[in-house]
């Protein structure tokens, strides 16, 4: 049995629970002492109360002690059975997992879901999730999820919130109490998420260190060095299929010779700033080579529990007049770096007809996640020529500050390309990378200062 939440906008009247007697049972021999939940002016879930019993005063008034503790907090328990936090975890975890076997959720998101729930059961997965209070929630936000961003606290607080809903619904918290774990303005009264700012200084906020775009000699290096390395294997390999031609005998044909594309791989990742799940779904009816366009629509999406690959919408949801609403489709330009690699991987490779893959594994399937490029060829290039390593999206990144340099502001433009939903997100993104002369600045005080005076 569950009590409900009396504070807020909730108007109760409230009577405490006093043991009693019962003459009755007492006679009978039995545990008498009496703690009756069932009066109407006892908050509680449902209708119906509980009559419990005890052998000792003491241990009546304990349990009283208890239930009208309930009554002014947050939905205590009695003696029915209330699963703990971790119950609920375990639980929306199950129903995340079968909406995404029925591909009703896609396997990335869910994902994310079920990590940032199951991030709580370490520290409140024991507790009953009707004694949960916005204070436990708000330690591990501070504590243990204080190094953080306040993005990420907000993605796991949701999925809390979540966790507790699915526990209002099997009856382990009153229908009517607050769910603890959404966010309020107050700390006194509901959770509160601060502004991240690693306990930096503010001389230091202003004058640190500020990411910026990545440098262009770094990237010619990259992608030179592993174009150098494919020519010397591709030669390589040339050399000895020749040979083991030579042995066999001219009347059997060569096996073809598996050219290696790194090289174009990164190259293309750079000068296009496509997603992985794009890239790696691309195929040659896509890219047209005479008008020096890429047409992307389609991205790689796993699903099932066993990471099965398909194809399926790309993350945007463009809204263009010659597609369906919400289809994503987009277009890329191909600079004339990138068009002379195409067009000799293009007349290299096994897998050269408009429906095969650009870039497929060596039997012509998908490269199902970026961890093989991203170890193999980024992070080989990265230190061959002594950096960091980079990500397979910084390559993304990178392009994007190339879009700021040939279209300056022209926000509209530069999200059209990226496939970004709004412009808001693309000047939230990227704004910070646009550098004005001071001859621009003086211009723009002169305008602002004219407009002011007329």
């Amino acid at each position: 049995m569950f009590y409900q939440l009396t504070e807020g906008r909730i108007k109760m009247k409230i009577k405490n629970v006093v043991p009693r007697i019962d003459k009755f049972v007492k006679q009978q021999g039995w545990a008498y002492w009496l703690v009756d939940t069932t009066p109407k002016s006892v908050a509680k879930l449902g209708n119906k109360g509980e009559k419990k019993y005890f052998e000792t005063r003491e241990e009546a008034e304990a349990y009283a002690a208890e239930v009208n503790s309930a009554q002014l907090h947050n939905g205590g328990a009695s003696s029915s059975k209330g699963g703990t936090v971790g119950d609920a975890i375990k639980m929306v975890v199950t129903s995340y997992k079968r909406r995404r076997d029925e591909g009703n959720v896609g396997f990335t998101a869910v994902r994310g879901y079920i990590k940032n729930a199951e991030c709580w059961e370490e520290h409140i997965g024991h507790i009953k999730c009707s004694d949960l209070n916005h204070l436990q929630i708000q330690s591990v936000l501070d504590g243990p999820f204080g190094h953080l961003s306040k993005t990420t606290k907000d993605r796991k607080l949701k999925q809390l919130v979540k966790v507790l809903e699915l526990s209002r619904a099997k009856g382990w918290i009153p229908l009517n109490a607050r769910n603890v774990a959404e966010r309020g303005e107050y700390s006194e009264t509901s959770v509160v998420l601060f502004e991240n700012v690693h306990n930096k200084t503010e001389d230091e906020i202003r004058f640190g260190p500020r990411k910026n775009p990545f440098d262009s000699e770094l990237i010619k290096k990259l992608c030179e060095h592993t174009l150098y390395q494919d020519d010397r294997i591709n030669k390589e390999r040339e050399r000895l299929a020749q040979k083991k031609h030579g042995k066999i005998g001219h009347n059997q044909l060569p096996k073809p010779i598996k050219y290696r594309n790194f090289g174009t791989i990164l190259s293309f990742a750079f000068q296009t700033g496509l997603r992985f799940s794009e890239q790696a779904a691309l195929r040659w009816s896509d890219v047209d080579l005479d008008r020096k366009k890429i047409t992307v629509s389609c991205a790689l999406r796993v699903t099932g529990e066993r990471g099965m690959v398909g194809v399926g919408t790309t993350k945007s949801k463009l809204l263009r007049k010659d597609t369906s609403v919400g289809s994503g489709i987009r277009y890329v330009p191909i600079t004339r770096e990138l068009h002379k690699l195409l067009v000799e991987w293009k007349l290299k490779s096994n897998f050269s007809k408009d429906e095969d893959l650009v870039f497929p594994t060596n039997v012509g399937t998908w490269n199902k996640t970026s961890n093989n490029w991203r170890i193999r060829i980024m992070h080989e290039a990265c230190d061959a020529v002594g950096v960091d390593h980079l990500r397979w999206h910084d390559a993304r990144h990178y392009f994007a500050s190339k879009l700021l340099n040939a279209h300056n502001e022209n926000w509209g433009k530069i999200a059209d390309i990226l496939g970004h939903d709004s412009t808001d997100f693309t000047r939230r993104q990227y704004g910070h990378w646009i550098e004005k002369s001071k001859e621009d600045d003086q211009e723009s005080s002169d305008e602002l200062s004219d407009a002011m005076e007329a």
